[in-house]
């Protein structure tokens, strides 16, 4: 996944978490990991007795299915992801994507064997989005606030309209996504904090990659769209390729990081591309997704190592 960063990166990335996802994907597998690494220093024991009362204030807490279903999901996950840093030396990324699956398949499991409808919990979803953003103070430019029928007319439009539902349906596949960059995030975290890690520490941006036979969560999810009579899990598949997509993506996004430090780019260089994706965001995502599935293929960068040590 991304490389080890400098403290400076982590510590924006785990505010950047906080803020925009939810910090007890991060707090979970920390716990478990620390717990397990027999903590011995004041900052181990400070950061387990932190993020453990924590986990455990926010696992026994109450809330609605979707709540429940996230709950179950990042505990399974995060000791999916504590056991195979113990008894593996696989990379965070496959250790990642094992633990997401095995959660995927359990809570599934568990929908089943309690007879949980997800039409239910993706209604509550899009229920508690709408209310979200319906109790948002809208404001004029001028600071006076907007009247509840203008709010609420404003919400009807698009496309505010369609958030609560692009949410809703790809409820699993953000939460698989959180999942995954928290576990990335924990665990350079992990190696830094604790005397005794265990696992591959988390790679380099440049050194991303993972196996090619996570292709077929890209081929079987697009057949299936294709398919007409397989409507009733379309919606299941465009969460398994939302995710495929994502970690493309980063492949993509890996290979140019690539190139730029084989290229010695400097500020301006990373400041352009920067200012790129502001502006042209889907454009610069398809064609990370593109260089990511041709590098999954013909593995560029080993190709060019090999060509520029054989010069």
């Amino acid at each position: 996944m991304a490389a080890r960063a400098g403290i400076g990166r982590l510590a924006l990335g785990l505010v950047l978490f906080a803020v925009f996802g939810n910090p007890a994907l991060l707090a979970l597998p920390l716990v478990l990991l620390m717990a397990a690494s027999h903590p011995s220093t004041r900052n181990e024991i400070l950061l387990l007795t932190v993020c453990g009362g924590f986990g455990i204030w926010w696992l026994l807490s109450t809330g609605p299915l979707p709540d429940q279903t996230l709950r179950a999901a990042s505990l399974i996950g995060a000791g999916a992801f504590a056991i195979g840093s113990f008894v593996s030396r696989w990379s965070t990324t496959h250790r990642s994507l094992l633990a997401v699956a095995l959660a995927t398949v359990t809570v599934a499991m568990g929908y089943v064997a309690l007879k949980l409808s997800w039409t239910d919990t993706r209604w509550l979803v899009e229920h508690e989005i709408s209310g979200l953003l319906s109790a948002r103070i809208w404001m004029t430019p001028s600071g006076q606030e907007v009247s509840p029928v203008l709010t609420s007319t404003m919400l009807s439009q698009p496309p505010l309209a369609s958030v609560p539902r692009i949410i809703a349906d790809y409820f699993p596949a953000i939460i698989a996504l959180q999942m995954i960059a928290g576990f990335a995030l924990v665990n350079s975290l992990y190696h830094r904090v604790s005397r005794k890690p265990s696992g591959r520490p988390l790679a380099r941006l440049r050194d991303f990659s993972f196996s090619e036979q996570l292709g077929w969560a890209a081929v079987i999810p697009l057949v299936v769209l294709l398919i007409p009579k397989l409507s009733a899990v379309k919606l299941a598949a465009s969460n398994v390729l939302l995710v495929a997509g994502a970690l493309y993506a980063l492949r993509g996004a890996a290979v140019v990081s690539f190139l730029m430090s084989a290229a010695g780019a400097g500020f301006i260089v990373y400041a352009l591309i920067w200012v790129a994706l502001l502006f042209m965001l889907p454009v610069m995502v398809a064609g990370a997704v593109m260089l990511g599935i041709v590098d999954s293929g013909v593995n560029l960068r080993n190709r060019w190592a090999k060509a520029a040590a054989n010069r």
